[in-house]
């Protein structure tokens, strides 16, 4: 006869659970394309952390000895230790090691770690697969913002309905985690970034694992269910490993996944001895979850300081990785263990000293953050680079609002002043950061424009773009515009479009349009294709910017690195083969668009940024780079050349065109 899932004992296969889930957060942030959607390892955390905690919990409030302070004291016993020391770490070897901005990062993200904030901190400051989040040591702290402030309420919640309605105790769970996953839903639609990291469209997680434990749940009755749930579960956290990545629409409806699989293997290991319960079970798993906490805080630092001073190979990445479970493993030893239970010293001792060491880390973090990253400790050479990445994105992001598209004669007005605008830059981002040249040439020759630019949103009509879902109607609403507009007779079409070219069969952004194909460059080629028709439709002269050179790293950060350990920056430079074999399959494109089409014109910013070797990074010890593909201000008025000819004439609008 099947038992109630209840009582929760030590579980060794939900160790061996934990053991997967980490992996696959270590595998993904060391960079292992084998597993490109491996950050829903947390979602696994989540389910497991909501079935421990509620059970301890709901146990306890039923036999009358719940009381808040133990609750909390245990759980700042079992988080703070760790996080304290991982904290400490990352402040003592960035200040040997980091570049002053991403030092001050350091600084800001710790005093939010140390409060459970990180999560709106990065929230603000980079979204979890945004440019930039590669720099970011302790973007992974997020999660532990997300579940301090579940369990800063979910505690109280617990007691209220137990004293006041007990019976409904599922029945309100159940309605608040469907409402937080409706929310996680439409959010991840609308808001994705704030949907990742905020507490009230993750809790639904949580609440999985909660109702899971909450003893409503029958075990599975027979060993070969038991074998069906495991197999489910398992296949359902690898195929979202597997099919997810950082393009994919997530959470959303896309984290169930990971969700429901780890709570199938919970569920299914109430009735151990399947072959899935037996192999999560393997003392090698059983162990690595018994670290899963102390790895999972000291993964990403030593990744990441690793990658920074010696590079991404996967020999070095190989090596980072076990050097974290090797730290991980003195940490759970040392750290995590000492400071468990009753042996881990009094409560006003442990307070004392816990409070102790939490103002002084808030102390050093303050200092670092308000001081900029205490930039005299590093040489001058550092500081140059640094200032590029500090100065941020070209200014003109602040005034055209890049999240939204600017339409009106008066709003992102750009170029010669008093006149109404006669071009157009259309584009993502790229768009926002070519037009200093662009600008430059026209305010030469006296024309005004207008920037009409959306962050991941290609120039292409009639697509949908991976995360950014509004792509394809913001383009249709700028058509509309442009083709209504009879001044505008000029348009620069601009983009990464390396971003969007992906191998066949690749999962890609323009893949994911409904209806479509999955070969990414036609349609981006046919996307592209329809907007220059209507363009020329209009009567307006197309003018198709190429892709400017990319790196694989961030350019600043690599030259003020090889700069404050003396190296030669030429060992950042881009190679013109380089370049030319990334662009290999998008030089198809345009060479299909200029077939038979005079009237058609593709510039290139390689041809002046490039010599026959290589490719310019930085002008006398200065990037013209503020990451490893956006141009700064400098870089792009070092391209006006390129834009001068289509603003000599007055009147670029085609004279034969309707």
């Amino acid at each position: 006869m099947s038992t109630i899932i209840r009582d929760v004992g030590y579980r060794p296969d939900i160790d061996g659970l934990r053991a997967v889930a980490v992996l696959l957060v270590v595998l993904y942030h060391a960079g292992v394309k084998s597993f490109p959607g491996g950050f829903i390892g947390v979602d696994v955390f989540f389910v497991i952390s909501g079935y421990l905690i509620t059970a301890i919990i709901n146990n306890e409030i039923r036999a009358g000895t719940f009381t808040f302070s133990r609750f909390y004291e245990r759980r700042a016993r079992r988080l703070f230790p760790a996080l304290f020391a991982m904290l400490g770490a990352c402040l003592f070897i960035g200040y040997f090691a980091a570049i002053p901005s991403d030092y001050e990062l350091i600084g800001e993200a710790t005093i939010a770690t140390l409060f459970f904030l990180s999560n709106l901190f990065f929230l603000n400051e980079t979204g979890y697969f945004n440019v930039g989040a590669e720099h970011s040591y302790l973007l992974h702290t997020w999660s532990l913002g997300v579940e301090e402030q579940f369990y800063l309420l979910f505690p109280v919640m617990l007691v209220v309905i137990h004293r006041f309605g007990r019976r409904y105790l599922v029945t309100i769970l159940s309605i608040s985690m469907s409402v937080s996953f409706v929310a996680c839903v439409v959010g991840t639609e609308l808001y994705p970034n704030a949907t990742f990291f905020l507490a009230p469209t993750r809790a639904w997680e949580l609440l999985l694992g909660s109702l899971l434990a909450l003893g409503r749940h029958k075990a599975p009755p027979s060993l070969p269910v038991s074998m069906v749930g495991g197999v489910i579960g398992l296949g359902l956290i690898f195929a979202a490993a597997l099919l997810l990545d950082a393009q994919s629409a997530f959470p959303g409806v896309a984290a169930s996944l990971p969700s429901l699989g780890a709570a199938s293997i919970i569920w299914s290991g109430a009735n151990p001895g399947s072959p899935v319960n037996r192999l999560l079970c393997v003392k090698p798993l059983v162990y690595i979850g018994l670290l899963s906490y102390s790895l999972y805080l000291w993964h990403l630092p030593i990744i990441l300081f690793a990658r920074d001073f010696l590079g991404g190979a996967a020999s070095i990445m190989a090596g980072a990785i076990v050097t974290s479970l090797c730290v991980s493993a003195l940490s759970q030893k040392f750290v995590e263990k000492p400071f468990r239970g009753s042996r881990g010293g009094s409560k006003r001792k442990v307070a004392f000293g816990g409070g102790l060491v939490l103002c002084s880390l808030v102390a050093i973090a303050s200092v670092i953050a308000m001081s900029g990253g205490l930039p005299a400790r590093v040489p001058g050479a550092v500081l140059e680079s640094d200032a590029v990445i500090k100065a941020g994105r070209n200014p003109l992001n602040s005034k055209c609002r890049e999240s939204g598209i600017p339409l009106s004669d008066q709003y992102c007005v750009i170029g010669a002043e008093g006149e109404s605008p006669t071009f157009a830059v259309w584009g993502d981002s790229h768009a926002t950061v070519i037009s200093p040249g662009i600008i430059d040439a026209a305010n030469r020759y006296g024309h005004t424009g207008q920037l009409l630019a959306h962050p991941g949103c290609p120039p292409v009509l009639d697509v949908s773009v991976g995360r950014r879902r509004d792509c394809a109607a913001d383009n249709a609403t700028i058509i509309q515009y442009l083709e209504t507009s009879p001044r505008i007779n000029l348009v620069f079409l601009a983009a990464r479009w390396t971003r969007y070219q992906r191998e066949d069969g690749a999962t890609g952004l323009l893949s994911m349009i409904s209806g479509r194909g999955t070969d990414n460059l036609q349609l981006l080629g046919d996307g592209l294709r329809e907007s220059i028709k209507r363009l020329r439709a209009a009567g307006i002269r197309v003018v198709v910017i190429s892709q400017v050179p990319e790196a694989d790293t961030n350019i600043p950060n690599a030259l003020a690195r090889a700069a404050m350990r003396g190296r030669e920056t030429a060992s950042v430079d881009l190679t013109m083969q380089e370049h030319l074999t990334r662009n290999s399959r998008l030089s198809t494109i345009w060479q299909e668009l200029t077939q038979g089409n005079s009237e058609l014109d593709i510039v290139h910013p390689h041809e002046l940024m490039c010599d026959g070797s290589r490719c310019q990074t930085e002008v006398d010890g200065i990037p013209i780079y503020f990451d490893s593909h956006h141009l700064t201000v400098d870089g792009a008025r070092r391209l006006r050349s390129l834009f001068e000819p289509y603003f000599i004439s007055q009147d670029t609008r085609n004279p034969d065109a309707p």
